[in-house]
C-alpha cells in the first residue's frame, strides 16, 4: 500500500482563466482567430471546484465544478488538450438552471445528450454559446482515469 496517494483540494482554479476577485469570479481568455494571442475580456463566470485524486494501482481523478454563466458569458469552441497522459477525461454536464436565451453546450460528439444531462470526452471540440438573457448554472463532473499509475516511475 505504499503507492497509495490521496489529495483533496477545496478550490482549484483553471489555468486559462483570469481571477477578478478572491471569490473565484473569472473572465475567460478568448483567442482571436489567426493564431493571435490577443486577450479579450468577456462576461463574468463564477467558478468553484472540488478535486479528488486517487492513485493506486490506477489513476483516478474526480472533480466537481459549479459554473454560473451570467448574461453575455460564453465559452469559445475548443478541445481540452491533456498532456501526453495515457488516459481519458470525460465531462458530465448537469444543467441546474437554463438561461432564458442562449447558453447552450455544443459538442462534435456526445456520449449522452439530453436537455439537462450531457456527457462527452473533453478531447472533443465543444463550446457554450453566448448567454443572451438570464443566467445559466451547470454542475460539471470531470472524470480522468488511466490504467497506468504515474507513481514509481
Amino acid at each position: 500500500m505504499k503507492n497509495f496517494e490521496w489529495n483533496f483540494f477545496e478550490v482549484i482554479p483553471r489555468e486559462f482563466l483570469f481571477f477578478d476577485t478572491r471569490y473565484t469570479r473569472m473572465t475567460p481568455i478568448i483567442q482571436v482567430s489567426g493564431g493571435s494571442n490577443k486577450e479579450q475580456k468577456g462576461a463574468t463566470i463564477t467558478y468553484s471546484r472540488i478535486k479528488f485524486n486517487l492513485t493506486w494501482p490506477v489513476t483516478l481523478q474526480l472533480h466537481a465544478d459549479v459554473v454560473d454563466y451570467l448574461e453575455g458569458a460564453y465559452l469559445p469552441r475548443h478541445a481540452d488538450l491533456l498532456p501526453k497522459l495515457p488516459g481519458e477525461e470525460y465531462r458530465i454536464a448537469i444543467v441546474l438552471k437554463e438561461a432564458d436565451s442562449g447558453g447552450v453546450l455544443l459538442a462534435d460528439r456526445f456520449i449522452m445528450n439530453t436537455r439537462f444531462l450531457k456527457i462527452f470526452n473533453t478531447r472533443t471540440q465543444h463550446e457554450v454559446t453566448k448567454v443572451e438573457k438570464g443566467t445559466r448554472r451547470v454542475l460539471l463532473l470531470g472524470i480522468y482515469f488511466s490504467l497506468v499509475s504515474p507513481i514509481g516511475r
